[in-house]
């Protein structure tokens, strides 16, 4: 069991507040762990009595007949014997709860009237875990807003990942490969990582969905799609262009709004997370296409069968994934740069790789493998060049002895220490 401090910090800072804490991320990622074993334990040691923490668990057999709301209304009302004691209650897997049919009344009982039942008892603080974020846009946050506290729970961090590994040489590169999934780090071979990272793709995310969404006929286009995804990281990837790859490479006709419903699919399984464009020039957002960055780069790498591992776009995906870590909201920065040559006039659109944002803070980030020479330099700081405000500009290099400010005033920094270290904020 690893220390995921992040989140359990947030968990105590949210404690006892009027709102419904739901914890969110892919399946496998520890969220049972944090609020079951962690945040658990806080309480006892707090003082919390051990009957005073209800504990359900959707996914396991003994607890199936909670998935009823009514008996599971019923037992939180039997645990709750005393009046004016705090109890703390945890769902987990929330989306697994049953549809009940309310008699004589149009509709049923389902996950946000539930939550809005058990939030009206004073003494009960609710904590649920969801693996499916169609659990909280079209139940939960639409209906319920303002009423939930979401934490989002995430694979290890490079961080959290370099603590808890014994071979330190070799971390980052097996990081990159393998990713961040808690159980990876208890399995010595690669070929128990390969399959571990297989499995879960096949028999627990695509099958999530698969049943889920009732696919039967698509299969093979939802495994073909993402394996497309993969091999895209870092790329701009449109609908259409996606549709013309099914054509080209499968020779299946497959309709864009297939393929647009089966990216959300994707991304309300927490599987991949869009990024969008941003004109920065302009401050409005472009729309299509977009990029599309995987939560773990060992799902990424799995996907396509470890082949096309190459660091300048994996670098990116575990970049893209810290910064959403650290609570920025990330996007792909774009500058239109207008020029002559010999008096003829030229467009050009140059990339920014990330704009993170918080706050009112805000830092441009370019991810570069190496600067081989001033020509790889100059092409790589180019926008940063015609940005006019004083917001922090930074290379992330796969390797930088020493992290700098250049001459123009750009921070240098290796991957290694922009993921370990938080200096370069």
């Amino acid at each position: 069991m690893f220390a995921r401090d992040l989140y359990l910090h947030q968990l105590i800072a949210k404690k006892d507040s009027s709102l419904v804490k739901v914890i969110t991320g892919i399946r496998r990622v520890g969220k049972s762990t944090l609020l079951f074993s962690l945040f658990y334990n806080y309480l006892l040691s707090i003082g919390v009595k051990e009957e005073n923490i209800i504990k359900i668990q959707f996914d396991k057999m003994s607890d199936f007949k909670y998935r009823n709301p009514y008996h599971l209304l019923d037992y939180v009302k039997t645990r709750m014997i005393y009046a004016h004691e705090k109890y703390y209650l945890f769902i987990d897997e929330i989306q697994y709860l049953e549809k009940a049919t309310v008699e004589g009344v149009n509709g049923s009982i389902y996950i946000y009237e539930l939550l809005n039942e058990l939030n009206s008892y004073d003494t009960l603080d609710i904590y649920v875990t969801g693996s499916n974020s169609m659990m909280l846009s079209s139940d939960i946050l639409s209906i319920f807003r303002g009423r939930i506290d979401e934490i989002r729970v995430y694979p290890l961090t490079y961080k959290e990942y370099f603590t808890n590994v014994e071979d330190k040489k070799d971390a980052l590169k097996n990081y990159l490969i393998y990713g961040g999934m808690p159980l990876i780090l208890e399995m010595k071979s690669e070929q128990e990582k390969d399959d571990y990272l297989h499995n879960l793709l096949k028999n627990v995310y695509l099958k999530d969905i698969i049943e889920r969404h009732h696919i039967e006929e698509n299969k093979d286009v939802l495994d073909a799609l993402l394996a497309f995804l993969s091999s895209s990281t870092s790329s701009l990837v449109s609908v259409t262009k996606l549709a013309n790859t099914f054509k080209t490479n499968l020779k299946r006709n497959v309709a864009p709004s297939t393929i647009n419903k089966y990216l959300t699919y994707f991304s309300d399984a927490f599987i991949v997370k869009d990024a969008q464009r941003y004109d920065v020039k302009g401050r409005k957002y472009i729309g299509s296409p977009l990029k599309y960055y995987f939560v773990d780069t060992g799902l990424r790498n799995a996907s396509i069968n470890f082949r096309q591992v190459e660091e300048n776009h994996l670098m990116e995906n575990v970049i893209f994934n810290h910064l959403r870590v650290l609570g920025f909201k990330v996007d792909v920065g774009n500058y239109n740069y207008n020029y002559k040559v010999e008096g003829k006039n030229y467009k050009k659109q140059l990339e920014i790789d990330f704009v993170a944002t918080k706050n009112n803070t805000k830092y441009y980030i370019q991810s570069v493998h190496t600067l081989s020479d001033e020509k790889k330099y100059l092409e790589e700081t180019k926008a940063f060049d015609l940005l006019k405000d004083a917001f922090k500009k930074i290379i992330v290099e796969k390797e930088c002895l020493l992290a700098y400010f250049d001459e123009r005033g750009y921070y240098h920094t290796s991957l290694e220490d922009f993921l370990l270290d938080d200096k370069w904020m």
